[in-house]
């Protein structure tokens, strides 16, 4: 099946699937390519907390605060 056009569309064949849009991408082996901003309006990802600038979890951070910790 295909639904949409050239540059929006998402299509099925032989057990596969594939979904395009503007900003998103999922062809048909799972590879995902995204543009944008990525958020997490549920909570946590995988264990990790996720803030406006830190990606955290016990004895792991990342941060992009400059008055954030060491």
């Amino acid at each position: 099946f295909f639904l949409g056009g050239t540059s929006q569309f998402i299509s099925g064949s032989e057990g596969n699937i594939e979904i395009s849009s503007s900003k998103f991408h999922l062809d048909n082996t799972g590879n995902v390519t995204m543009q944008g901003t990525i958020t997490a309006t549920a909570g946590n990802i995988g264990g990790f907390s996720v803030t406006n600038d830190a990606l955290s979890s016990t004895n792991f951070l990342i941060s992009g605060s400059s008055t954030g910790n060491n």
